[in-house]
């Protein structure tokens, strides 16, 4: 993507996408990103407060401050594989897909989340919709529940060998 096509990137607003009203609407949350510069060209209120931010406060900025570092590598690949091809297996993936994120604070998140390219759009790029759920909760109970089943075994083995 040329500069001057980055630059039409950076004034992308929410309606010209055609979904805004829409995505405003949605509890769940809800980041538009543009490939090539992996660039946040849309947040809803829910995505704000899930990660952190202030209304209007992600736009413009990298998608990868929402990830924690370890996966910042990985998500380039299949950025730049995106971008270049318009294909990639989370975009193509038919089932939500469990990451870790990250809230302003530094905390770690863990978030379910689907992915969609977007279709043809009035200026140039690669988009791609992330539709978002915070799971950190479930994921601390089924990680709980594991480690009361792994002692309820441990506890068992013993008293058969007594």
């Amino acid at each position: 993507m040329s500069d001057g096509e980055l630059d039409k990137v950076s004034a992308l607003r929410p309606h010209q996408l055609g979904l805004k009203e829409a995505f405003d609407r949605l509890r769940d949350p809800v980041v538009v990103a543009e490939a090539g510069a992996a660039e946040i060209v849309y947040s809803n209120s829910a995505a704000e407060a899930l990660f952190g931010y202030q209304a209007g406060e992600l736009l413009g900025k990298s998608i990868e401050i929402l990830m924690p570092g370890r996966m910042r590598e990985l998500h380039r690949h299949g950025l730049a594989r995106f971008n270049r091809t318009g294909h990639g297996g989370y975009v193509e993936s038919h089932a939500p897909i469990e990451l870790p994120a990250l809230h302003s604070d530094g905390q770690e998140l863990a978030i379910e989340l689907t992915l969609s390219a977007m279709g043809e759009v009035p200026i140039p790029g690669r988009y791609v919709v992330a539709i978002l759920r915070d799971i950190t909760a479930r994921t601390k109970r089924e990680e709980d529940l594991r480690q009361s089943h792994t002692r309820l075994q441990a506890e068992l083995q013993r008293r058969d060998t007594t």
